[in-house]
This record gives structure tokens, sequence and C-alpha cells, in this order.
């Protein structure tokens, strides 16, 4: 009979109070872009993108002049990484939750995890002892009494504490029925992962942010001062980026909104607009022209609370 296989974390108190400042810095990182190759006559012109603060949707317009093709596919490759600690902020950088929508409806997807340690494939081996490979994407200690002898040399059990070793690779997978011909819409929706950091309104890092998203330096430090109350010596700055190609797909018009709900209260949003103008928003922004490329960068600049 297949063991059962629960580990144990032991956090100590070090590591513990450590994490309760992951709020200061936050790495952060972009979702993966969609790759794959569009149907002939598949042609998109424009890209809405809006966030709330957490949620970011990329929706996709164009046209399908064709009607000689069948399904395809399309794919994601998140960006390889370990466990990220207890309490970590984005546990799962894997972009589990990421959907895609085509013409409004969900498309199926299929998602495929692989582990690896010193560069050879562990994922057989976990499963066989009953450990899944995205143990690496949860935050939270998780209950345990033993590990196998021919696994434990995936995971670190040094002064009592017990954590994954391995790296997760992700692959996303979409298969997309035939598109009719007429007007076609395609939805990237995933929660974002900003970078977060605490920086002084006086440093070169503070400066270089702002000027990095078309901001005027006077006039965004008197904003925050004023959303204060007082004068500030830091502030926590989060940059979001998003990726905005599709596919094959050549550039298409971006467009930006930013509706903060209560995510973004007493916020300044920077992001370069056409001609790298500035769009600012306290927080909101309403849907507007953003620069071409395949990058989409913005910046939330808040009094720490």
């Amino acid at each position: 009979m297949q063991r059962v296989i629960r580990i144990l974390f032991v956090i100590c108190v070090g590591l513990v109070n450590f994490s309760s400042f992951a709020w200061d810095v936050e790495l952060g990182v972009a979702a993966p872009a969609i790759l794959g190759r569009l149907p002939d006559g598949v042609r998109l012109t424009r890209a809405d993108v809006r966030w709330d603060g957490r949620k970011v949707s990329i929706l996709y317009m164009g046209e399908n002049r064709s009607v000689a093709h069948g399904g395809f596919f399309l794919s994601a490759y998140a960006p390889v990484y370990g466990w990220q600690g207890v309490a970590a902020d984005y546990p799962g950088l894997h972009f589990p939750e990421i959907r895609l929508n085509v013409n409004g409806r969900s498309v199926a997807h299929r998602g495929l995890a692989s582990a690896y340690r010193d560069g050879l494939d562990v994922t057989a081996l976990l499963k066989r002892s009953g450990v899944s490979p995205l143990l690496v994407a949860q935050a939270e200690p998780v209950s345990a009494m033993e590990l196998p002898p021919h696994v434990r040399g995936l995971f670190s059990a040094s002064q009592g504490n017990v954590y994954p070793l391995w790296q997760l690779a992700y692959r996303h997978q979409w298969a997309v029925q035939a598109l009719a011909v007429g007007s076609v819409t395609f939805e990237v929706i995933y929660d974002g992962r900003p970078q977060k950091m605490e920086v002084s309104l006086k440093s070169k890092r503070f400066a270089s942010l702002v000027q990095e998203h078309c901001g005027d330096l006077a006039s965004v430090t008197s904003q925050l001062n004023g959303m204060a109350g007082r004068e500030l010596d830091s502030v926590v700055a989060k940059r979001l980026t998003i990726p905005l190609s599709f596919a094959n797909s050549a550039e298409v018009d971006p467009h930006l909104a930013v509706v903060s709900g209560v995510a973004l209260k007493g916020a300044v949003t920077l992001v370069c607009g056409l001609q790298d103008g500035s769009l600012v928003g306290l927080p909101d922004i309403d849907l507007s022209p953003v620069g071409h490329g395949g990058m989409l960068s913005m910046l939330v600049l808040y009094p720490q609370s």
C-alpha cells in the first residue's frame, strides 16, 4: 500500500519574523506571455488592459476573415521558481489562476507541472512517493510526520526546518475551437504580482521610478504629501509589468484603465501614454491609449498605512 506522505514544516522564530516584513520587499513577476500561431485570416488590432489593484484583464480585439481552418492551440510557460517561504505574498508564481476566454467563452485549460533538482527531472519520483510537485507553491506550513529515504534528498531539514529544494516548471495549454468569420476577441485574466518596495522620496531610486513612468517628480511628490496630510519620508512603490504580445500577432494598439475599487485608495498611479506623455491617476485612470511595445509597466505609489 502506498505510503501517505505528510511533510512537517517547523518554522523557526527568525523565519517567521522575517516573513512578517514581506510587504517591504517583494520581487514580483510578470505573467507568462501567450504563445502560439493564430490561423491565417485572424488579425488583432487593439488590446484593452484593465487592472483593479489585483486582477489583470487583457482583451484583444480583431477580426477573422477566413473559414479555411480548424482548431488550434495556445500555450504559456511560467518562470521556473522554487519554494518562496512561509507567508510569501505570491506563492503561485506559475499563475495557476490564469484564464483564457475566446469570444466571451472560457477555453478549457490544461496545466502540467514538472519538478527539477540539480538539472534532473524528479517529477515521477515525487509522484510515486505521494508528494505533489506543486508543494513549492504553498506559502503556509503543511503538517507531516515522515519522509521516505529515497526523497529526503529533495528536502532541506537543517535546524529542524523542512522545505522542498526542487524547482518548478509549469506549462499552460488551451485548445481553441475553430473561429467563425467576423469579429473575434481573446481575453486573458490573471492576478497581478507586482514588484513591491519601500523607497525614500529623496532617493535616486524614487526619482528614477517616477521618470521611467513619465511622471513629473515635483508634482508626484506634492500629490503624495497632500494625500497624506504631511511631508513624507518614504512611500511604498508597486511596479506591475504586463506582457502585451499575443501569439504571433503583430503589435496592437494598447489602452489601459485602472479601476481601483478599494485596493488602491490613497495612491498615485503612473504610466506612460502616447509619445511618452504622462497618465496620472489618483488612483484611477480612464481607458486611455498607452505607448506601443511588447510590455506595459505601471507604477503605484502610496504612503505606508
